[in-house]
């Protein structure tokens, strides 16, 4: 596993990783495109800024829609998923004990595709809105994962260079970003924050 001794700064995304939200994203996004001839893979857009995901389901199965209607689409979901982060979300199993250790030894930050409001709301409702010195999401670049501009960015940010940052994520998309980006990784869905954590306490780290 990653030597973290050698860590200043670990990046977290969000949904998914931080926050139990992939299903809600996905509740979300079936009741906006809930037209007879889409299907979609959820797979397919997790881990991309909505209106994008929206773009490319609409391209995939060939339907056409205004600029106006998109953007239409595009509120509408995330409002469903306001609604329903305020009902049903919860963290991802492991992490708050992962971050109530982190926060002592690391500088702690979000980088998300989701949008600042949503994210925001959601570590607010969870209680972990204090721990993240920066919170940086879709509308703080302009292009999205699997870019790297927004892990780079908050290196420049932190004025850190890249073997001192660490990333964790849960998406196909959020590990492009970072392999384009040239930082070291997690994949919590290979190493859970449990198995990390139990890594670390091991080997003297805690």
């Amino acid at each position: 596993m990653i030597n973290f001794r050698d860590k200043k700064l670990l990046i977290f995304d969000y949904d998914g990783t931080i926050a139990d939200t992939n299903f809600l994203h996905e509740m979300a996004f079936r009741e906006v495109l809930n037209f007879k001839e889409l299907t979609f893979n959820y797979e397919q857009i997790a881990g991309i800024k909505t209106v994008e995901a929206i773009k490319f389901l609409l391209q995939e199965n060939k339907i056409h829609l205004t600029e106006d209607k998109i953007n239409s689409l595009v509120i509408k979901k995330q409002k469903i998923f306001s609604k329903k982060i305020e009902e049903e979300l919860k963290p991802i199993e492991g992490v708050v004990d992962f971050l109530n250790f982190a926060q002592k030894k690391y500088n702690l930050c979000v980088a998300s595709s989701g949008s600042k409001n949503n994210v925001s709301k959601g570590l607010k409702i969870l209680g972990l809105l204090n721990y993240f010195k920066y919170i940086f999401c879709a509308e703080d670049v302009k292009l999205a994962k699997p870019s790297p501009e927004i892990f780079l960015k908050l290196l420049f940010i932190m004025n850190l260079e890249i073997e001192d940052a660490l990333i964790f994520e849960d998406s196909d998309k959020g590990i492009q970003s970072a392999i384009n980006a040239k930082i070291d990784f997690i994949d919590i869905r290979k190493n859970t924050f449990k198995e990390v954590l139990s890594y670390l306490e091991n080997n003297g780290c805690l």
